[in-house]
């Protein structure tokens, strides 16, 4: 991730890891397969920090600003942060691989805020007619200006206090939107 992909080869990822050209070409093709698994794992261990809102039984209101704090933890990482540099470097040239982070990350992230919007808005708690349209605000309000400050700016490092200032903010936003009227 440090080199971005154009500039790293195999060979010098096989002197990092101590493998060899054998055993990714067997285990990944190519160094694109090889970025594909990368992207994965990385994105998997990302939603598993969102996996709470699925099970969370609070009301509305807690599990948003948990999830949010959770997003925006998981977003300004500077492993995450270096992940999406890299993906959106490579977008132009290997679309089928920003395709794949996209559905694996934001799309699933959207996903599971949607699903827990409908459970919400079924039993009266928040108005949500298109749950999707309002994870889709929710998770981009969330992010705010941060997430483009962290991609363009390398020295950024959100504090703790900055996450929590910004996800707190964020619900207050969108829980006046959201609230049963």
């Amino acid at each position: 991730m440090k080199r971005g992909f154009a500039k790293t080869s195999l060979q010098s990822i096989v002197r990092e890891s101590g493998g060899s050209l054998r055993d990714i070409y067997a285990r990944f093709g190519d160094k694109e397969g090889l970025f594909r698994a990368v992207i994965i794992e990385a994105v998997s261990v990302a939603m598993d920090a969102l996996d709470d809102i699925r099970h969370s039984a609070d009301s509305p209101r807690p599990t948003l600003e948990q999830f949010a704090r959770a997003l925006l933890i998981v977003l300004m990482a500077p492993r995450t942060v270096a992940l999406y540099r890299v993906v959106l470097g490579e977008a132009v040239h290997q679309p089928e691989i920003a395709r794949a982070f996209r559905d694996a990350a934001p799309e699933e992230a959207v996903r599971r805020l949607s699903e827990k919007l409908h459970i919400w808005a079924e039993a009266g708690l928040i108005s949500a007619p298109d749950p999707e349209w309002l994870a889709r605000q929710t998770i981009e309000v969330i992010k705010g200006s941060m997430h483009n400050r962290a991609l363009l700016d390398p020295e950024f490092r959100p504090s703790s206090a900055d996450i929590e200032k910004q996800a707190s903010s964020a619900i207050n936003l969108i829980w006046n939107g959201m609230a049963p009227k």
